[in-house]
């Protein structure tokens, strides 16, 4: 699973010399809250709607003044230069963990020296709610497991005749269990079955 598969492409980016007010009108246009500034084809910083509004006041009506300084102000005044990146051919969990240790919502995909897209928490979410199914018909099973040794025989005895469309693990500290959440779609031995989705928890794996 690769940036270049759920990366948002081509990138909206701009010129650090445009001023705020175009790069706050282009923002508003496009339905993104960050741009990555290239010059000549180099990415030089980028800005965002947050570093816009941190500028003309957070939280406020656009005033007369407040665009006349806008249309002074440059975007690398503004911008934060060069940026974190990661590649087409980064992993998404190599992205995600960059987003959450240096606490950014997005970053811009560069290769071969040219940005090519960016890859943004909205993204992220896109694409756990598809990896997972979760637009798709299905049962959704929670397999408690006191032993890692017995989750491949929970999974075959609660999943039997099914298929298994998606499968994450995560540990429950309180419990200081690992709990697996299966989703399956099908019916064994090719019964029909009405379209739905639900959960059930499956009795604790030994």
């Amino acid at each position: 699973m690769y940036v270049r598969n759920w990366m948002s492409s081509p990138a909206v980016t701009i010129a650090p010399g445009v001023n705020v007010e175009e790069a706050r009108a282009l923002m508003e246009k496009k339905n993104v809250r960050r741009l990555p500034v290239v010059d000549r084809g180099r990415l030089v910083g980028i800005v965002t709607a947050s570093d816009i509004e941190a500028m003309l006041g957070r939280g406020r009506g656009l005033t007369l003044r407040d665009l006349y300084r806008a249309l002074d102000t440059r975007v690398e005044e503004v911008m934060t230069a060069d940026p974190i990146t990661v590649r087409p051919t980064d992993t998404f969990e190599e992205a995600a963990s960059i987003m959450r240790e240096r606490r950014v919502s997005g970053i811009p995909v560069v290769e071969g020296g040219r940005v090519v897209g960016m890859i943004t928490e909205s993204d992220m979410f896109a694409a756990i709610t598809d990896l997972l199914g979760m637009h798709e018909e299905g049962e959704r099973i929670v397999v408690p497991v006191t032993s890692p040794e017995g989750l491949l025989e929970a999974l075959k005895r609660f999943s039997k005749g099914l298929g298994v469309r998606a499968l994450v693990t995560y540990h429950d500290p309180t419990t200081k269990q690992w709990i697996a959440v299966v989703r399956v779609f099908g019916r064994p031995h090719g019964k029909a079955r009405k379209p739905r989705a639900r959960a059930r928890v499956a009795a604790a794996a030994k």
